[in-house]
């Protein structure tokens, strides 16, 4: 049996975008260049547009084997100036479905040659580049922990001292999100 709503297709769906809006701080759409990741990444530009939330962040995974219109095509997305480009070229391996020979497919394999030059726009750092920079910001959390700790809080007042222990949780927090981020990355690339 179907149950018809009141709203249409497209209303729906612009009720989900504004409610991930609404529930998150930063909204990052991830594309493929496809029909759907399209619409997607229009209905979130729209919604950026109408809440002042620009520029919208894009995440572009470019598999190398990509077809040059959809490479094409992405680019002039990830040009645009309400976009944020996030467009990755790291290497990385997936399953090659169009191999009986080879299980895997090695994307922007370092040292190899690539089936298409890098664009300047993207982001092309390495996984240990990605670890060394979050291992570094943990460092520093470390440290900016460790001197909000080690102040002498005699004779202070009680607002600043309440304002210092709320900072040192969202610094607690933060580098609790940076270690799990070293966790998941160590475990996706374990000899990187």
């Amino acid at each position: 049996m179907k149950i018809f709503q009141k709203i249409n297709v497209f209303e729906a769906a612009q009720q989900r975008v504004s409610y991930l809006f609404d529930e998150f701080e930063n909204v990052v759409v991830g594309i493929s260049g496809g029909k759907d990741s399209t619409i997607v990444f229009n209905l979130a530009l729209m919604e950026a547009k109408k809440r002042n939330r620009l520029p919208l962040s894009v995440l572009w995974l470019d598999q190398e084997a990509e077809f040059q219109m959809t490479a094409d095509y992405v680019k002039t997305i990830m040009e645009m100036p309400e976009v944020k480009p996030l467009w990755l070229q790291v290497h990385f391996k997936i399953f090659n479905a169009t191999s009986h020979e080879e299980e895997w497919l090695n994307c922007w394999e370092p040292g190899k040659e690539w089936m298409r030059e890098k664009d300047p726009i993207a982001i092309m750092a390495t996984v240990k580049t990605i670890k060394d920079l979050l291992q570094k910001r943990l460092s520093n959390k470390v440290d900016l922990l460790n001197t909000l700790q080690s102040t002498s809080l005699d004779n202070v007042p009680d607002a600043i001292q309440k304002m210092r222990e709320e900072e040192a949780s969202r610094v607690r927090a933060v580098m609790q999100e940076q270690k799990d981020l070293i966790e998941i990355i160590n475990a996706l690339f374990p000899n990187e």
